[in-house]
């Protein structure tokens, strides 16, 4: 405000700052604090934690906490000369390194918010190592009575218990540093920071508690997986942690496990195989988002080899049918909804390994291999294609009859896929196919799985949907089929007062089922006309077809009044309309043939309600020129109410 004041009184203008937003700040002291001078440490403190905080850090520790006590051997030149290089764990001051890098991300992961702790320590290396420095020259400065500022703040770290740690592994080595600097062949032993960091949460593990809060030891583990010693070991007790739910995948995930976890992709180490494709199993089915990057950095290839590796004993011995079904369901992740993943398999061949394992014994693994099937093709012309050279499609229709319904609601998808991907011009090759699809789908519409039929009618919407046109000629042909049958039904006004009109005298009973020698009827009675030659009773049937009935559904006739086929629909008898008004039956046709009758529930039940079900109303019925429902036997009806697709 000073500075506007004087450039106003000078003639001089000044813009207001701009504001900056996701600008990192750092500084080394608060408002009214003096930086420290101490001649045992540098000049500038608050940066050299920040850039060279191992040599700092100890430092620091030679002058403020009386290490001398603890080995008196040790001088301050010798801190400059600690063996090794930071980017070498196998060395002294390698390991520091990681150990420190390991502390730090355990008290960030700790005291900071996840989305924070993503931004700061996950999204850029140079960043994350900036605050992990910052926490140290917290630590370091508060011993000088100052308190480092950040933008964005961070909570105060300074009393952490990760930092005894820290003292601990700093006084380990420094006790084997005279004696390395004095012998040159002197082994270092390496810390047990990372053993007993997995120890514990291993315990945190065995207790069985809901409500608890994650682990310290997450950011750990995922340093001890960069080691090859203790890299098993991490990997089995991060594959318990993640098998806890989708809450501690969740967690992992933010703490930063997935790019440790692609990188190991690269190990051609045979007993890592069962547990990366566990770890990456639990890590898919919660979070399908992570399949792009399996695709851009070719980690898919390692599930690839493991599906197509026969069983060679060793490691997987009778597990590896286990593993390639997670394998495969890994793999139906990458292609699902997935269009790069699903290019990236098909050049890989992942329709031929799958097919190999339909006939595999483990029925998981015929489950997910379908599956997979299925999920490839989708909405992908050449990966059908592919298919249809390799007679896919035939090779799924014996799995129709599997004992498993999970199978074959699995085959029933995948066909139903299969038929959906074909988005182009139907060729005489296509239809064939679906024609033989959709034949073999039909032994399914009385499957007792409801899984089952549900995927079914899925199927059936899509082949109705490709030849709409098709299924609506043959739903016409044969409302005309069913046209020139006898009544089904009359009207209700007929139905309560059965009366023989003068028009019908040549009306006679005609037996669309098998009669019995004692006359009742084990089938459906219909009465109807008999046809003659004389134009009288021509002009009798004709005149009493107005009291002839048929069911139509509500799209069907709907269709007969846009074709000017069908006047009137608003007969009040189960959505029935007259024979009449169709208009069919020309002068001079001759009798209709006698047709099957349907025997679909709907059907049967609505003709039972109206007529009964005994011997004596059928007669009845039939000698009243109405038509009869003669008694079936129980497992008769039963079938017959059941065995039509029209059920469905």
């Amino acid at each position: 405000e000073e500075d506007r004041l004087k450039c106003s009184q000078m003639g001089m203008s000044m813009s207001a700052p701009t504001l900056v937003h996701n600008a990192i700040q750092l500084a080394a002291c608060g408002y009214e604090e003096t930086l420290p001078m101490d001649p045992n440490m540098p000049a500038d403190l608050f940066t050299s934690c920040l850039t060279t905080p191992i040599k700092t850090s100890l430092r620091w520790w030679f002058h403020r906490r009386g290490c001398r006590k603890m080995v008196p051997d040790i001088t301050a030149d010798m801190l400059e000369k600690i063996p090794g290089r930071l980017t070498d764990r196998r060395t002294a001051l390698g390991e520091l390194n990681w150990i420190f890098t390991a502390i730090a991300d355990t008290i960030a992961w700790d005291i900071l918010p996840a989305d924070v702790f993503q931004d700061l320590f996950r999204h850029d290396l140079l960043v994350a190592s900036l605050f992990r420095n910052f926490l140290l020259a917290e630590l370091v400065m508060d011993s000088y009575g100052c308190k480092p500022m950040s933008s964005p703040a961070m909570p105060s770290a300074k009393y952490h218990p990760m930092w005894n740690l820290w003292d601990m592994v700093m006084d380990t080595c420094l006790m084997q540093l005279p004696n390395m600097l004095k012998n040159e062949t002197a082994q270092y032993e390496h810390s047990q920071f990372f053993s007993e960091q997995l120890k514990a949460f291993a315990v945190w593990l065995s207790i069985k508690n809901v409500n608890r809060p994650p682990p310290q030891q997450l950011p750990v583990i995922l340093q001890v997986l960069l080691s090859p010693v203790h890299r098993c070991q991490a990997l089995e007790l991060l594959g318990l942690y993640l098998d806890l739910g989708p809450a501690a995948v969740h967690t992992a995930l933010n703490v930063g496990i997935f790019p440790y976890v692609v990188k190991l992709l690269q190990s051609t180490a045979y007993e890592l195989r069962p547990l990366l494709v566990f770890v990456w199993a639990k890590i898919l089915a919660v979070d399908p988002s992570c399949q792009g990057d399996l695709i851009k950095d070719g980690g898919f290839k390692y599930f690839l080899h493991i599906l197509s590796e026969p069983n060679a004993g060793g490691h997987f011995h009778a597990r590896h049918q286990e593993y390639q079904t997670m394998s495969a369901f890994i793999l139906t992740c990458i292609v699902k909804n997935h269009p790069p993943g699903q290019e990236a398999c098909l050049q890989s061949n992942l329709i031929s390994m799958c097919l190999e394992l339909l006939n595999t014994p483990y029925a998981q693994l015929r489950q997910w291999v379908i599956l997979c099937l299925g999920c490839m093709w989708d909405k992908f012309e050449n990966a059908r294609w592919c298919g249809v050279r390799d007679s896919a499609h035939e090779k799924l229709f014996p799995l129709l009859a599997d004992s498993s319904p999970e199978i074959r609601a699995a085959v029933v998808f995948a066909l139903g896929t299969f038929l959906s991907s074909n988005k182009e011009e139907k060729t005489d090759q296509s239809k064939h196919i679906d024609q033989a699809v959709g034949n073999q789908l039909t032994s399914l519409v009385l499957d007792g799985s409801n899984l089952v039929r549900e995927e079914l009618c899925l199927v059936f919407r899509t082949l109705v949907s490709h030849y709409e046109s098709q299924f609506v000629s043959a739903m016409l042909d044969d409302a005309h089929r069913q046209a020139q049958l006898p009544p089904l039904a009359q009207p209700p006004s007929a139905i309560t007062q059965p009366q023989v009109s003068p028009s019908m005298s040549a009306v006679v009973p005609r037996k669309l089922g098998r009669s019995s020698s004692a006359g009742a009827t084990t089938g459906i009675s219909v009465a109807g006309p008999v046809e003659t030659s004389s134009s009288a009773d021509t002009t009798t049937r004709t005149s009493n077809r107005a009291s002839e009935w048929v069911l139509l559904s509500p799209s069907v006739e709907d269709d007969l009044v846009a074709a000017g086929e069908l006047h009137d629909k608003n007969t009040p008898l189960l959505s029935g309309v007259p024979l009449s008004s169709l208009g069919r039956l020309s002068d001079g046709m001759q009798q209709a043939p006698q047709l099957a009758p349907r025997s679909s529930a709907f059907q049967q039940s609505s003709m039972s309600m109206a007529y009964g079900s005994s011997s004596s109303a059928g007669s009845q019925g039939s000698s009243a020129g109405m038509p009869a429902l003669s008694s079936s036997s129980g497992a008769g009806a039963a079938h017959s109410a059941v065995s039509s697709p029209h059920t469905l």
